[in-house]
């Protein structure tokens, strides 16, 4: 009982129906009252096979999205093992940039340009919030962070503010979150 379909209990009874009411002798009726059954039969296979096939799209995707996010998160623990930046650089890194290269990677792939990229950009920003603050803040690489981040769906305000802080040295860098 759990697993009828509705639909094609009520074709049944409109084939039925349609039988007892319209035969007469001619077994046309039953040919018609079956095709109609066949048709609805073929359309559920159909919307099935479509069902099926979105669930392995979606597992398909969810393995990707999970490897891709494993590469970035190891990529950025390496980076942090061997570099060290600050803690709350690190931090940052852990949770804002890692969208930014699981994203990254889902899109344009490990062999691409732009991964490539966006790594040498992570090592830049270790590189740079290691620096001794008072240095001249470079402008342009804190604007391609916030646009990375802003591809990733952070909010305009909140993704300058991150890029501003991985994007320069500052001597408050293990302060506020």
């Amino acid at each position: 009982d759990d697993d009828s379909d509705p639909m094609l209990l009520y074709k049944l009874g409109e084939a039925v129906e349609k039988v007892v009411t319209d035969y007469e002798g001619d077994e046309s009726v039953f040919v018609e009252a079956n095709e109609r059954i066949q048709t609805h039969l073929r359309g559920a296979a159909r919307r099935a096979e479509v069902a099926e096939r979105r669930q392995v799209e979606a597992a398909r995707g969810k393995e990707k999205l999970e490897a891709a996010k494993q590469l970035a998160n190891r990529s950025i623990d390496e980076l942090c093992a061997s570099e060290a930046p600050p803690k709350f650089v690190q931090t940052l890194l852990r949770k804002a940039w890692a969208d930014v290269l699981t994203l990254t990677l889902l899109r344009q792939g490990e062999l691409s340009d732009e991964w490539q990229q966006r790594l040498q950009a992570t090592r830049r920003i270790s590189q740079i919030t290691r620096l001794p603050p008072g240095g001249a803040p470079d402008i342009a690489f804190g604007e391609q962070i916030e646009d990375a981040l802003l591809q990733v769906g952070y909010h305009r305000d909140e993704a300058g503010a991150i890029a501003r802080r991985l994007s320069r040295a500052d001597d408050d860098a293990e302060g506020p979150s």
